[in-house]
């Protein structure tokens, strides 16, 4: 029977090859180890046999002629597999080897003792084995020496493998002596060309010895520091320079100074610092330095490399300011194209959809009426003829037809209010998309938030494990408000969109807090989330949208910046960062209005929108001639922009 493999036989295999042992000559140490457990044991024969991959190989034998056997007929591949002896009396008897070939022919294996070679780390290399062409047993004693012989084995082993490491490590002394050798025949040389290569640099190097002490500063050190070229002591050199960190306005601390934090052990990299000399000009410097060491690890000293950079940084400084104006602009060509494509979406949707419904819904009534006809038929049918025949009786009991005359109705009225939502959405959508409202107009704002709470309608109803979202509105008498009713509808889109996803995240804790204590809190007991929208008209001619959530509220530090464009606290790829940027330009820049936000942590947020009842003149969005530029969308770029908001939508109205 052919052994399993071992639990970790990849790691067996792995160690058994670190010896380099296999298909090695032989030696005395491991042939005198199985001449004494053949003594021992009384066998004929006995065998040191490390079992690989496919095979048992024998380092040592007595009485056998065999160099190895494959390991599918091997003992010892069985014997691995305990931690202790395996003592096999009759092979013959035996279930797993009665038709081993080396049973049943030769050597004729009978008897079998074979113990596991096992190393310090728990694994069974192969065995030390006895072998007899007899049935028999060992006794106590023996039992004993053999396991003792083949610690003996694996120590053998150990022994063999400390003195390849040894020779190795000899081998690599060897070569660090040479090659310390060779450094130091150039060493000599090397520092002649040193200095000549230093004063030759644009970049400034500074150098300290193992003390700390300043050894080394070339000539472009000097320019840069404002340094005069008579030599003076290092004490004095802090009279001729100021040092600031990258801002230009921290003073830089001595311990701060790239020389001392690369003498300390820090690797300086590509850190700046600002240098105004006394005599000269201001200068950035791209500073990198560190620690070095002779081949012992002895430190040496420290040197720091100093490249100066203030054309770049002056460069850097212009192209940021560039790239603002760009991603301000191409952000606003960006909405526009959304909000074109969006609407027209919308609206295409809206009326593919209003077609058909509407074709379904006019059917209704004249369905419904056609139906009550044939019931009432039905009912002539069934006076005029009580009992009817066995045929009609049978069918009238498979259609069950008093069930039918119940819920017929039924049915049909709620056809007929599912068409009447449909409709509602798509009057909603097409509100919302406002396609016959791109320019100024006056409109009911009530309207605008309402439609938009239509196409939200989804997300405010209950999921699993958290309660729907209730909407408290406390609408004020508004007059008609001048202003662009689309771009509007946006703004209340974003920002309800962000209520409910505070609202969202606050019911998921509270879902989570109520599983995990046995005992609620209060609050936690009490809490629905909610949303409130209040609409008011204020003093100065101007209306103001309050939208209140009793999410968790917003850190101080992220709600001063939730108004920068590409700014976002979600996951990559879950948002974009623009909608809360674009709904503040669409307020302030095309309305002339004011979008603000007021939060603590824990305590809700509240976005309040401004905006004047009557506009003085339309205001179109900002615009840079460069960014026009370069920032033109193709038609391909605005088919993925308007193909990118289709599943937002249908997520929205429960697509």
């Amino acid at each position: 029977m052919k052994a399993p493999l071992p639990e970790n036989e990849e790691q067996r295999i792995s160690k058994l090859l670190s010896y380099n042992i296999l298909d090695t000559q032989s030696e005395t140490a491991y042939d005198d180890i199985v001449q004494l457990a053949s003594h021992i044991c009384q066998t004929p024969i006995s065998v040191v046999s490390l079992v690989d991959t496919d095979r048992q190989w024998f380092k040592a034998t007595v009485g056998l002629a065999a160099s190895e056997t494959p390991r599918d007929l091997a003992f010892c591949a069985h014997a691995i597999l305990q931690p202790s002896i395996l003592v096999v009396p009759d092979a013959r008897e035996d279930a797993r080897f009665a038709d081993n070939p080396l049973v049943t022919g030769a050597p004729h294996i009978r008897f079998y003792a074979g113990a596991p070679l096992i190393t310090a780390d728990g694994l069974a290399l192969g065995t030390l084995c006895v072998i007899d062409s007899q049935p028999r047993a060992l006794s106590p004693e023996q039992t004993s020496a053999l396991s003792a012989l083949s610690r003996q084995v694996v120590s053998q082993l150990e022994l063999r493998l400390s003195h390849q490491k040894l020779m190795q490590e000899i081998a690599e002394h060897k070569r660090s002596e040479a090659t310390l050798q060779q450094v130091q025949t150039h060493l000599e040389k090397e520092r002649g060309f040193l200095k000549a290569i230093l004063d030759h640099l644009t970049e400034g190097i500074v150098a300290c010895d193992e003390k700390g002490d300043l050894m080394l500063v070339n000539r472009a050190t000097c320019d840069f520091y404002g340094l005069p070229e008579v030599p003076m002591p290092t004490e004095q050199w802090a009279d001729h320079f100021d040092l600031y960190l990258d801002d230009g306005k921290t003073p830089m601390q001595p311990q701060d100074t790239p020389l001392v934090r690369a003498f300390q052990g820090e690797i300086v990299h590509e850190t700046e610092m600002v240098i105004v000399p006394k005599l000269g000009k201001t200068r950035t410097l791209l500073t990198s330095g560190r620690a070095f060491f002779d081949t012992a690890g002895n430190k040496l000293g420290a040197v720091v490399a100093m490249h100066d950079i203030s054309d770049r940084k002056r460069a850097e400084i212009d192209r940021e300011r560039m790239e603002a104006a760009l991603r301000h602009t191409q952000t606003q060509m960006i909405q526009a194209e959304k909000m074109s494509g969006l609407g027209q979406l919308v609206a295409g949707i809206a009326h593919e959809i209003n077609n058909p419904i509407s074709f379904i819904h006019g059917n209704l009534n004249p369905a419904a009426q056609y139906a009550y006809d044939l019931l009432k038929l039905i009912d002539l049918y069934h006076a005029q003829i009580p009992v009817p025949n066995p045929a009609t009786q049978a069918f009238i009991e498979e259609i069950d037809l008093e069930f039918l005359r119940q819920d017929l109705p039924k049915l049909l009225n709620s056809m007929q209010s599912g068409t009447e939502r449909i409709r509602e959405i798509v009057l909603s959508l097409r509100n919302f998309s406002r396609l016959d409202e791109a320019e100024m107009k006056a409109v009911d704002l009530h309207k605008g938030i309402d439609n938009t709470l239509v196409i939200l309608g989804n997300r405010l109803k209950p999921k699993a494990g958290q309660p729907g979202i209730e909407i408290v509105r406390e609408y004020n008498n508004l007059p008609m408000v001048e202003c662009y009713a689309g771009q509007l509808n946006q703004v209340f889109m974003n920002v309800l969109n962000n209520a409910i996803e505070a609202l969202d995240e606050r019911s998921a804790i509270e879902s989570l807090e109520a599983h995990y204590n046995t005992l609620p809190s209060e609050s936690t007991l009490q809490y629905v989330p909610t949303i409130t929208i209040s609409t008011e008209v204020l003093p100065h001619k101007a209306i103001a949208i309050r939208i209140i959530d009793n999410g968790s509220g917003i850190p101080e530090h992220i709600r001063s910046r939730i108004f920068d464009p590409f700014f976002t606290t979600k996951p990559v790829g879950k948002g974009s960062g623009l909608g809360l940027s674009i709904s503040y330009k669409i307020v302030v820049e095309k309305h002339d209005g004011q979008l603000q936000c007021y939060s603590k942590a824990g305590q809700g947020t509240e976005f309040v929108i401004e905006i004047p009842i009557l506009q003085p003149e339309p205001k179109p969005l900002t615009s840079h001639p460069v960014a026009k530029k370069h920032f033109e969308l193709s038609g391909h770029d605005r088919a993925r922009i308007t193909c990118g908001n289709l599943g937002s939508y249908e997520n929205l109205v429960g697509g």
